[in-house]
């Protein structure tokens, strides 16, 4: 599933912030793209990078406090030694959002 840029940047722009309170994190993927040169693209997940070790539930606190939701379930989709590639899925219209987090 891929969710329109009118779905995922109103996400990226709450969520972002609230993970930056945290941890030192960086965009990747498709939304460099659109920080750098504003263009946005259908996009199945946000990607971020995050250069350190973290306990993945501060994308699930982060999606909390940006969205004032007490409900999510985080899944670890794959898990190895130099990444680990989580998703967040919400009740917000219903579809998932994907976070993204490689160490």
């Amino acid at each position: 599933m891929r969710f329109d840029p009118t779905v995922w940047i109103p996400v990226l722009k709450r969520v972002y912030p609230e993970i930056q309170k945290e941890t030192p994190v960086a965009l990747y993927d498709s939304q460099i793209i659109y920080a750098v040169v504003g263009v946005a693209f259908e996009s199945k997940d946000i990607d971020l990078l995050i250069p350190q070790p973290v306990s993945p539930t501060i994308f699930i606190e982060a999606y909390r406090r940006a969205f004032g939701e007490s409900e999510a379930r985080l899944e670890v989709i794959s898990r190895k030694i130099d990444h680990a590639v989580y998703h967040i899925f919400t009740s917000r219209g219903g579809s998932s959002r994907g976070l993204r987090s490689a160490k």
